[in-house]
């Protein structure tokens, strides 16, 4: 991962044309199609995806985001490579959807409350999907010479329980009984447009978050099932807690390029 961040900081010096300083006279509020990738760790996993989105400002103070990022698996000479490993459960793909937005609250319109849901899964020795909300404020300036989001938020699992659903679930054929871990935390973010290329902005974001979550149990025994106090078959085995987190960093390239609009806040 070190070596990824001095090559990424490289070639940001190398291409992209630096945003000049200045007061914004106004906000960037076009639309705006995002592609490029971002990568790291997340409560213990690791990742590289392949992202894409848009965001559609409107009625002055609202804004509408959806994006999709997707962790691939590549094969190439018979040699497997994957872009998702969950500690234990070996390597494979994932995807996430967010679907959210952002109103913005004050006179000025530089800070807003930010919502967003996202579905997320992965396939690795299992099959898993969870739902997520996120909620917290949004914050748009010029940061020592660069437009910048800075997003401070909460976020939780949606829909904890057993990762099939039911016990009956759970007993057919290739089913895992895993379940989700409860997690809710902080986070912390940010987005920053670096210069332009051609018929695009650069953008650069970063993201951290710390999380209270549930370690993985026997679902025999640790209450799924209704069987509480450690009286199943394979003995007691409750659920612990535990603070985890996680950070990422990663380039997209946003189009089209509003000329004249580049190094305003967004």
């Amino acid at each position: 991962m070190k070596r990824l961040s001095v090559l990424f900081l490289f070639l940001m010096v190398l291409f992209v044309r630096p945003a000049a300083a200045q007061t914004p006279s106004a906000y960037d509020d076009h639309f705006r199609v995002l592609v490029g990738m971002h990568g790291g760790g997340d409560l213990g996993n690791y990742f590289a995806s392949l992202d894409a989105g848009i965001e559609v400002p409107f009625a002055k103070r609202f804004e509408f985001d959806i994006s999709d990022g997707f962790s691939p698996v590549f094969k190439v000479s018979n040699v497997v490579i994957p872009f998702e490993e969950h500690i234990n459960l070996g390597t494979g793909s994932a995807n996430i959807t967010t679907a959210g937005g952002i109103v913005w609250i004050t006179p000025g319109k530089s800070l807003g409350l930010s919502g967003s849901a996202d579905y997320s899964t992965y396939s690795t020795n299992i099959h898993k999907g969870s739902y997520y909300a996120h909620t917290g404020l949004t914050w748009r300036k010029i940061a020592w010479g660069i437009p910048t989001r800075f997003t401070f938020g909460y976020f939780r699992q949606l829909d904890n329980g057993i990762a099939c659903g039911t016990a009956v679930a759970c007993d057919l054929p290739g089913a895992n009984g895993t379940e989700t871990d409860h997690v809710q935390g902080g986070e912390f973010g940010f987005t920053s447009r670096m210069g332009s290329v051609g018929p695009a902005v650069i953008r650069m974001t970063f993201s951290t978050n710390v999380a209270h979550l549930l370690t993985q149990g026997n679902p025999v025994c640790d209450g799924t099932f209704g069987v509480t106090g450690g009286n199943g078959p394979n003995g007691s085995c409750p659920r612990t807690g535990t603070v985890s987190g996680g950070a990422s960093m990663g380039i997209s390239f946003e189009f089209p390029r509003h000329r004249g609009y580049e190094n305003e806040a967004f």
